[in-house]
């Protein structure tokens, strides 16, 4: 989005400075400009790093308004533009809240398999009632053995902090209160529902 940003990357590969240089990238994935990519493959490294905290509707619940084909189509479409390109370099950053803790060994699956990118784990810790430290205690047990049991093991190393994190912080259920008043009303301005987008976690924590 940034033009001057792009005088300056073309600039440097004219120059021939390029080859001597990396560069990292975070993007929501819904811009997606071809031309760029020529400029891109004359640098020694170029990381793109995509923020995608769920696939089809969890991503458009969590990354409202965007839409999970368009993303999806430009992530597709960079890849196949970098080619054989070795110095181009992708991966996902998925940064995991109550929204999608419950469904991340599904959203990793597809990342790695679907897609053949690296994963990366963010946490939200602000605001709180997002945090999933606040998921209620009796559901943290049942959401850990989900993911022990069917999240990639390969990439389980960098899951198990995470996991351990939210077993050993007590939830406030004052905090828990805020995150399903806040996301009732989420829910009625932008005309979504939690429930059916996330129906299994959502009967979960039912009653809670």
């Amino acid at each position: 989005l940034i033009k001057k940003q792009w005088e300056i990357i073309k600039k440097s590969a004219d120059l021939g400075y390029s080859k001597n240089q990396s560069i990292h990238y975070n993007t929501n994935g819904t811009i997606f400009k071809p031309e760029y990519m020529d400029i891109l493959k004359k640098y020694k490294l170029v990381d793109i790093q995509f923020s995608i905290d769920g696939i089809f509707n969890m991503f458009e619940y969590l990354r409202y308004p965007a839409k999970w084909n368009r993303v999806y189509a430009n992530m597709i479409k960079y890849k196949e533009m970098a080619g054989d390109a070795d110095n181009i370099k992708y991966n996902v950053c998925i940064t995991i809240s109550i929204y999608n803790i419950y469904y991340l060994d599904v959203i990793v699956d597809f990342v790695v398999n679907k897609l053949g990118f690296n994963v990366w784990l963010n946490l939200v810790h602000n605001p709180e009632y997002f945090s999933i430290i606040n998921v209620p205690d009796q559901v943290k047990p049942i959401v850990v053995n989900k993911l022990e049991k069917n999240y990639n093991k390969k990439l389980i190393r960098q899951l198990k902090p995470i996991l351990h994190l939210m077993k050993s912080t007590p939830c406030d259920n004052d905090v828990f209160n805020k995150f399903k008043k806040v996301t009732a009303q989420h829910d009625l301005y932008r005309n979504q529902s939690f429930e059916k987008t996330f129906p299994e976690f959502a009967e979960l924590i039912k009653g809670n």
